[in-house]
Parts: structure tokens; sequence; C-alpha cells
């Protein structure tokens, strides 16, 4: 079973490799985006030279560092 967990974990990243760079812009229009994919975005953290988002789809959360 964590296989599984893990293969939807890495095709929802791929996902969202191109909205994701968009939240530093344009942070509404990427948040409608993920909504319509089923997704939301619970937490922004700003590090030293990115932006961590925690995004979760489905149960599944997932940290993208931009």
């Amino acid at each position: 079973m964590p296989a599984i967990d893990l293969k939807m974990g890495n095709a929802l990243a791929k996902m969202m490799k191109d909205i994701l760079p968009r939240v530093q812009k344009e942070a509404a229009r990427a948040r409608d985006q993920l909504c319509a994919m089923g997704a939301r975005i619970v937490g922004v953290r700003q590090l030293p030279h990115a932006r961590e988002v925690k995004v979760v789809c489905k149960g599944k959360s997932t940290n993208m560092i931009i």
C-alpha cells in the first residue's frame, strides 16, 4: 500500500509543478486552479531563499519548494 501512496504523491507533485510557481505572483489564480483539481493550499511558509507550499489533494499531502 505505501508504494501506491508514493506513486499518487509523485503524480500529484508532477501535476502541480506548473501551477505552484504562480503562487508568488498570481496566488488567486493558482488557488482556483488547484481547487478545480480538487486540491487546496493549506500552508505557505517563507524560507530564506524560497517559499514552501503545503497542498492537500484527496487526503494526500505534499510539500513543494518554489
